[in-house]
């Protein structure tokens, strides 16, 4: 599940349905559905869900990526999706920092990196890991929290009932990216 901020909506992933449900809750004792979509392939067994920059919802599921425009909360639509076994393996908690999603899969050992500056085509540019650690087995869910000494994403590991430290890298300057990066 996640909320809107100020919208008195909340996006709920279906598993076995391969859905996400808008939901209006400004009527607390009477929420109601007011969209909804199905798709078998890009929300399959979809599992955890984040808001990212108001108007569209990160899915994730067995094996994808999805970005969902939900600008108009009754026709969400999925705009793109990315798939890769090695660094998204049957993902169970997402999070979204800026234009990246952080993503735990309960088959792996690390935490994807997914760029979404581009919603119709997200990338996956990396994976944290922890290397050499006994207690990262299986994440299961993750966020993203910024320090004074740095950008960290603090996954739970289901596998080994720890809580595992990733530090993120900054990203490279801006004139190095506008040249070199996609």
């Amino acid at each position: 599940v996640a909320a809107g901020p100020t919208d008195q909506k909340l996006y709920v992933v279906g598993r076995i349905s391969h859905s996400l449900a808008v939901v209006d809750v400004s009527l607390p004792s009477a929420p109601t559905i007011v969209g909804g979509l199905i798709n078998a392939n890009q929300l399959r067994f979809a599992t955890a869900c984040a808001l990212w920059g108001g108007s569209h919802v990160v899915v994730v599921g067995s094996q994808t990526v999805a970005t969902v425009d939900v600008s108009d909360p009754t026709l969400p639509r999925v705009v793109g999706s990315v798939s890769d076994r090695n660094k998204l393996d049957y993902m169970s908690g997402v999070a979204v920092d800026g234009d990246h999603a952080y993503v735990a899969g309960t088959d792996s050992t690390s935490v994807g990196v997914v760029d979404l500056k581009n919603p119709a085509a997200p990338v996956v540019v990396s994976s944290l890991s922890s290397t050499g650690s006994s207690s990262f087995e299986e994440p299961d869910s993750v966020t993203v929290l910024h320090t004074s000494r740095g950008s960290y994403a603090y996954a739970s590991a289901y596998g080994s009932d720890g809580l595992v430290v990733l530090g993120i890298p900054p990203p490279p300057p801006s004139d190095v990216c506008d040249q070199y990066c996609p």
